[in-house]
């Protein structure tokens, strides 16, 4: 993670499987931080697909559909807030230094009934803000609104909106959106569906709100933002990766440093020092075979290929043209290209798992487990 930045995405994903596994790519090549999802793809009462290395996966593992989950970088330490997440609210803290102080900020992904006969915001979300503002603690909030306004880029308005803008207004909350750019496209309807909220006291830190021009095989768009710290909140620091030795180069390093030693310590202090010796050369070994590399944490997307690239690239200039024309040929001519990506997703998956569990047949249980594990 660079200096002084933490990187947000917001996605809703409707419960796509597709939408999924282009997410878990993303995160993967990208420096995402912490990602704030609605409607995840949800399969025996648990989000499926999201369990990536290096990574946290938070949501209200009581509930037997879950609309609302995080994924956060297991190096930020971030803690659930047990009392504020249900079925449709997931909140979890972290401690960032912003404007020179040590201060805790709240993460929370909201995703409101449209069809709740309580108007918004519902009881966690209001619980939530009261703990934040009781507590010191910083709040950045994402939602699938399902409430329109012409404040947050809305062609029009609704019912539910004067109870959700009077929440903002009372809570000294910020609407981060910028623009009146659609967050939610279909060839039937183009509106600013999805919002993102914060303390007026953080708004000022958070930089660079906008719309990801992949496409997300959602028809909500994905926001990504930044929120700007003032120090490094991860250092990359180099490690060694045994696996990549040259075994060759370090048979040949040993041999030049020890010769043929055939010494017999008579004595402890003897002794000593050809333990030094050795390690000596063991160590100069492992140096000269197996450098230090700079490793900034990142994961590999191994299903991914050129064919997925080249389709990504085609499905997003169709889906351009589609919302530039607004014609339902282009429209038709995109959702044909859409579902080609998909499918092809789906058997680069299959294809990737299956050379997995062909490689790890032959492997001894104790490697075979390993092996699984680091996957």
């Amino acid at each position: 993670m660079p200096s002084g930045r933490v990187y947000f995405a917001q996605s809703n994903l409707q419960h796509s499987k597709g939408a999924t596994a282009v997410l878990n790519r993303d995160l993967a090549v990208r420096q995402t931080s912490i990602s704030l999802i609605q409607e995840p793809w949800v399969n025996v009462g648990k989000v499926q697909g999201l369990n990536i290395n290096g990574n946290e996966l938070l949501y209200d593992q009581s509930s037997s559909v879950p609309r609302a989950c995080i994924v956060v970088k297991r190096e930020l330490g971030a803690v659930r807030l047990n009392e504020f997440c249900s079925r449709d609210v997931v909140a979890a803290v972290i401690k960032l230094k912003l404007r020179g102080r040590l201060r805790s900020v709240a993460v929370c992904s909201a995703y409101p009934p449209s069809d709740s006969v309580d108007p918004p915001p519902c009881k966690k979300l209001t619980e939530l803000v009261e703990f934040c503002a009781a507590n010191d603690t910083l709040l950045i909030m994402s939602s699938d609104a399902n409430a329109h306004h012409t404040l947050w880029g809305r062609s029009n308005t609704n019912k539910r909106r004067t109870a959700l803008l009077n929440f903002v207004v009372a809570t000294n909350l910020e609407i981060l959106n910028r623009g009146s750019r659609p967050t939610l496209v279909t060839s039937r309807c183009q509106e600013v569906i999805d919002v993102t909220l914060s303390d007026i006291s953080l708004a000022g830190m958070i930089e660079n709100w906008r719309l990801d021009e992949e496409d997300s095989l959602s028809d909500h768009r994905r926001i990504l933002f930044e929120l700007h710290t003032e120090e490094i909140q991860v250092e990359d620091k180099q490690k060694r990766n045994p696996r990549a030795t040259n075994w060759d180069l370090y048979s040949e390093i040993l041999e030049g440093e020890l010769g043929k030693r055939h010494v017999k310590p008579c004595t402890a202090s003897s002794a000593e020092r050809e333990a030094e010796v050795l390690r000596h050369a063991i160590q100069k070994g492992c140096e000269g075979a197996c450098p230090e590399e700079n490793r900034s944490g990142g994961t590999q997307c191994k299903w991914w290929n050129a064919k997925l690239e080249c389709l990504r690239k085609k499905s997003r200039k169709r889906f351009n043209r589609a919302r530039k024309t607004d014609l339902e040929a282009d429209w038709n001519t995109y959702r044909e290209t859409l579902r080609e990506y998909k499918k092809l997703i789906k058997e680069s998956k299959r294809t990737k798992w299956r050379e997995f569990c062909k490689e790890t047949e032959n492997l001894p249980v104790v490697a075979k487990l390993k092996k699984v594990f680091a996957t």
